[in-house]
């Protein structure tokens, strides 16, 4: 009622049976979704197709550079919404060197694999104390809880 007024009235609802379909399907190389469960990648390349990103269902891939080698990295996939936008980040131990968030878009770089369209490419060298070798995780991400398929590959000069 407006105001306090008050009224009687009569509400009447219908239900209708609907079924809850899941739209994303992980891909068969889960679990992989940290840096605990980060899938072996192979030197001097890498590569792997059949690849889904499920919402905030990270793919991590384990990596070892020495110092001044550069690795590629190079994700294929088709973006037709920005439902379908995928993101490349890249790990050292728990810190996240390319962070890219919907929180703060100023901190995406395009360069870092972070643009809104299909397919990205990333490049990143190794400093001069990865001498004796130095582990990096590079993991893809759906932006703001993105979908889709995809393929990577990693290659390291």
């Amino acid at each position: 009622g407006f105001g306090h007024a008050r009224s009687e009235y009569l509400l009447d609802y219908t239900t209708t049976a609907q079924s809850c379909t899941t739209t994303c399907t992980d891909d068969a190389n889960e679990d992989d979704d940290t840096y605990s469960q980060a899938r072996e990648t192979t030197y001097p390349s890498y590569s792997s197709t059949a690849n889904e990103i499920c919402p905030s269902d990270d793919d991590w891939y384990k990596v070892t550079l020495y110092a001044g080698e550069t690795m590629a990295v190079d994700l294929t996939f088709t973006q037709d919404t920005s439902s379908q936008d995928l993101d490349v980040h890249l790990y050292q131990n728990s810190f996240d060197l390319w962070p890219c968030s919907p929180d703060d878009p100023s901190t995406c770089d395009v360069a870092h694999g972070q643009g809104a369209v299909s397919n990205e490419h990333a490049e990143f060298t190794a400093p001069a104390e990865c001498g004796s070798g130095c582990d990096y995780d590079v993991v893809v991400r759906g932006w703001n809880g993105s979908t889709n398929a995809y393929g990577i590959t990693i290659g390291i000069q």
